[in-house]
């Protein structure tokens, strides 16, 4: 799957929940934050997210491995 399809799905998935609401979710090279479009983009892909509960911003973080 490429960095877009799973952002699609995740954000697909959570906007599914009533009770949460996504601001964004991005795959970025870990080392410069800047998103990337193919895995072979960076060496450390992570995985950033918003999501409001409710009125409560919650915000992650996840490196992807190889």
């Amino acid at each position: 799957h490429t960095p877009e399809m799973v952002i699609q799905w995740v954000t697909r998935e959570l906007s599914a929940l009533p009770h949460l609401r996504v601001e964004y979710f991005e795959i970025v090279d870990g080392h410069t934050l800047q998103s990337i479009c193919n895995w072979e983009d960076t060496d450390y892909a992570v995985g950033c997210i918003t999501v409001f509960c409710g009125e409560v911003r919650l915000i992650d973080n996840i490196k992807y491995e190889d």
